[in-house]
């Protein structure tokens, strides 16, 4: 039995516990920062690099030998390798030992959009808990009967400022070595050679809070999958990925994009579903077609709405499940700072906060709580640009007339 998956139970409080993951890992409330950093975007030295996906309990090292490459990071708990140097990928495809084999490609935030901290004067709580985008949701009268209690959210992003008042004492850090140091911090260096630098800092921190502000009661569980300047790999976020599942999280929240689709991220997806985490993808800032992850299967696909349910024009839609506020979205930034976030990302948050609320305890048991959030959304207009609708945890809670 996993005593870190939380079922939605009644109203009963316990101490958030730690138990051992994968191999030796441990979620740590709330510890110090850690020392160890990562780089987590693709080698720039332009040899191929490979995301494999190993046999159960099955090493690398032999794979590395019979194809002539080289082993650069393997995550053994989740029975993950990266491996570099030229091969034939048929070869390491059919390899005994390897379950799926691919490139690993780059992975990026896309456009993003966050006005950091003044914005008609400074911005404070006051302003996260006012904010207009998000008042159609109607969170005070929600929060009076469920605020996510019990809830874990993984954050697979650019990390989080553990020490921001908005996010203290509502975070969870479960160390894995090669994703390194789960926190934020700029290190003034252009690493994806774009000419700007640290694009990405803040990104992890925004969204971390978000979910929070939403979902009150629960805890984040930080994976840093993607660098400063808001780039990483398919190894990495396949690593977080696995992380988060071996934690048996019950929410993932996933606010970036691939530029292809991965069959091993596929594969790690379809698991953490089979145990019942419930996994939310922004759909994409593209105006058009949602992109991978949001495409697949396992995973619940966000689009951006305003705060009158009209859909952003940045928006992704069409074969889109949920919509959510994501314009004008004030939540947390490194430094006690705040911004505002425009994007997909922002609404993919909210939709994981509005999860979070309906998985803990509320004011009635659901046999299925993300039936119940997709059968009671507000509408959106247009009405076709997604399946369901605008997520209303008040009206899946009942809680109206």
């Amino acid at each position: 039995m996993n005593l870190f998956r939380n079922h939605r139970i009644a109203a009963v409080a316990f101490a958030v516990m730690l138990m051992v993951v994968g191999c030796g890992d441990a979620l740590v409330e709330n510890t110090s920062p850690l020392t160890e950093t990562a780089d987590l975007a693709p080698n720039k030295t332009g040899t191929p690099s490979w995301l494999v996906l190993m046999q159960p309990g099955v090493a690398p090292g032999p794979v590395a030998s019979r194809n002539q490459l080289t082993v650069s990071g393997y995550y053994a708990a989740g029975d993950l390798a990266l491996l570099e140097g030229n091969v034939n990928p048929v070869d390491l495809e059919n390899d005994p030992d390897v379950f799926l084999a691919q490139q690993n490609l780059a992975i990026s935030l896309g456009p993003i959009d966050l006005i950091m901290g003044f914005y008609e004067g400074e911005l404070t709580m006051t302003n996260v808990r006012t904010q207009p985008s998000l008042a159609p949701m109607l969170l005070d009268q929600v929060h009076a009967a469920a605020a996510g209690g019990l809830v874990r959210a993984a954050v697979l992003d650019t990390g989080i400022d553990p020490n921001h008042s908005h996010l203290a004492n509502r975070w969870i850090l479960d160390p894995v070595a090669e994703l390194g140091d789960p926190f934020e911090a700029k290190n003034n260096r252009d690493d994806d050679f774009d000419g700007l630098t640290d694009e990405g800092y803040g990104h992890g921190t925004h969204v971390a809070g978000t979910i929070l502000t939403v979902a009150p009661g629960a805890k984040v569980v930080p994976y840093k999958v993607l660098g400063e300047d808001g780039n990483g790999s398919d190894y990495t976020l396949a690593v977080g990925l696995m992380a988060a599942k071996n934690a048996a999280v019950d929410v993932i929240n996933i606010s970036l994009s691939l530029n292809d689709n991965s069959p091993v991220i596929e594969a790690i997806l379809d698991r953490a579903k089979a145990l019942g985490i419930e996994i939310f993808a922004a759909a994409g800032n593209t105006g058009a077609d949602p992109v991978f992850p949001a495409t697949h299967s396992s995973v619940w696909s966000v689009a951006s709405t305003d705060a009158s349910d009209a859909l952003s024009a940045f928006s992704a839609r069409g074969a889109v499940e949920f919509a959510a506020p994501g314009e004008g979205i004030v939540s947390s930034f490194p430094n006690q700072r705040m911004a505002v976030g425009d994007g997909t990302s922002m609404a993919c948050a909210v939709a994981s906060g509005a999860a979070c609320l309906m998985l803990g305890p509320g004011p009635y048991l659901a046999n299925d709580p993300l039936a119940e959030l997709r059968v009671h959304t507000a509408p959106i207009t247009p009405a076709t640009a997604v399946h369901s609708g605008r997520v209303d945890p008040f009206e899946a809670y009942e809680m109206g007339p």
